[in-house]
């Protein structure tokens, strides 16, 4: 009897820490909000080989947070360059602590992916960054980002036609890949495991897990439930408090402690108000 295919996807993502150094107002992991939480080396191992077993991904991303926050850096990135799972292992950092990793990074990373925000002072210049690509050969991608979306919600979007919507023309679910896996479970969008954690500062109980991802362990099945959750048209119930890609943009910048406890305070009810114009049509 022949084996079922190998899924594929064009990317997947971990995230190595949940908190970060930065503290962008409007992001959709909810970073600043997160305790400080790196993740386990061995989970890691235990997630990557289950996801190996069923899938491959032309990219691998490194996350956060910050990921260059983590102390054992270098070592997820050997354990997932050995892996099968993917053609490429790119780091996607903030650039603030690109002066102090250690030199071996430079040479064992396929790609790094450094966004750029306003307001924050980077010690190590692009130009030196550029330098380093050149040197040992790995793919620079610098995204300037001096805006951020208003992606995630304080108050969930009642009416199901819209949420259908927004699921169906979500890129980062469909186009642009950002699979995330986290604690043992596969997400088919970056802000769903960050949902539960960041809605109970806002008062909202929540809790999406079993709904909104697979199980990668204990699971005789994995393989035709994901393929099946991957074909889903279904939304995910965290789509209820996500405009994606919808969202307005905003300047961006960073929160103090005030502008954090205002964010999570701020009523998304007339979610409506918050959507990019050009989304936005009358009949």
């Amino acid at each position: 009897m022949t084996s079922a295919p190998l899924l594929r996807v064009a990317s997947v993502e971990f995230n190595l820490t949940e908190h970060c150094n930065l503290s962008c107002y409007g992001c959709d992991h909810a970073s600043p909000l997160m305790a400080k939480a790196f993740l386990d080396h061995a989970s890691f191992c235990r997630d990557l080989d289950a996801l190996a077993g069923v899938m491959r991904t032309h990219e691998l991303k490194l996350l956060g947070g910050e990921p260059l926050l983590h102390p054992d850096l270098l070592e997820f990135i050997a354990t997932a360059k050995a892996s099968p799972i993917a053609e490429c292992v790119t780091v996607v950092t903030n650039g603030v602590l690109l002066d102090r990793v250690p030199e071996p990074f430079w040479a064992s990373i396929d790609r790094l992916w450094w966004s750029v925000y306003p307001g924050v002072k980077y010690r190590m210049s692009r130009a030196q960054v550029e330098a380093r690509a050149e040197a040992h050969g790995f793919e620079l991608f610098v995204k300037d980002t001096p805006n951020m979306r208003v992606t995630v919600l304080n108050h969930a979007i009642e009416d199901d036609a819209s949420v259908q919507m927004i699921y169906d023309n979500c890129p980062q679910t469909h186009e642009w890949s950002c699979h995330t896996v986290y604690a043992g479970r596969y997400y088919k969008c970056s802000p769903a495991p960050w949902m539960q954690p960041r809605l109970r500062r806002c008062g909202v109980e929540f809790d999406n897990r079993e709904a909104d991802s697979i199980a990668l362990h204990a699971n005789p099945e994995l393989r035709e439930q994901l393929e099946a959750y991957l074909r889903s048209s279904k939304p995910l119930q965290a789509c209820r408090y996500c405009l994606s890609n919808f969202g307005r943009e905003i300047p961006g910048r960073q929160l103090n402690k005030k502008g954090l406890r205002l964010w999570v305070e701020e009523d998304h009810r007339d979610w409506l108000d918050l959507v990019h114009p050009e989304f936005v049509t009358t009949e």
